[in-house]
């Protein structure tokens, strides 16, 4: 974790067993509030379990941002040419404003509404350099209620057009 990492009244429930075939492990995690890698959430759940190099996480779910983010994936660590990874990812609800003040307080004013997201991704490799090449998925993106501010579309179009040179 990080050093900004705070997860309150957290309930962990974990079994490991060492079988000759390797080490399982099947945990729960539940944390009503907290931060977690600078995000501020409540009802924090993840159930995951790992087999053989195998890691499923068949659940992670926060309200964050003003809405809820879900998460579920998988990754086999012990696969031939490297680690390969599937995820599903969702939010529901989310403010467009909040996520935008990660990045900084003027990004935040210029847009509001309501995002819904839906992605699903998957790659290989261990490194940024090694998954990027790999990354195949898709997903949507609706925003409910949206605002721009400070953006004219027609505007930006003819300042476009008038540099094009003739």
């Amino acid at each position: 974790g990080q050093a900004d990492d705070l997860l309150r009244d957290l309930a962990l429930d974990a079994q490991l067993s060492f079988p000759t075939s390797g080490a399982k492990l099947q945990a729960s995690v539940r944390s009503p509030s907290g931060s977690l890698r600078g995000i501020d959430y409540v009802d924090l759940a993840l159930e995951a379990r790992m087999d053989r190099g195998r890691v499923e996480v068949p659940k992670l779910s926060m309200g964050a941002y003003g809405g809820k983010l879900l998460a579920s994936g998988s990754a086999d660590l012990s696969a031939p040419g490297g680690a390969t990874f599937d995820a599903r990812i969702e939010a529901q609800d989310a403010s467009v404003e909040r996520l935008l003040a990660v990045d900084g307080e003027t990004e935040a004013s210029r847009a509001s509404g309501s995002l819904d997201a839906r992605i699903s991704v998957r790659g290989a490799g261990s490194t940024w350099e090694a998954i990027s090449p790999t990354l195949l998925g898709g997903g949507e993106l609706k925003v409910a209620d949206g605002v721009l501010r400070g953006f004219n579309p027609a505007g930006e179009a003819l300042r476009a057009l008038s540099g094009l040179p003739i």
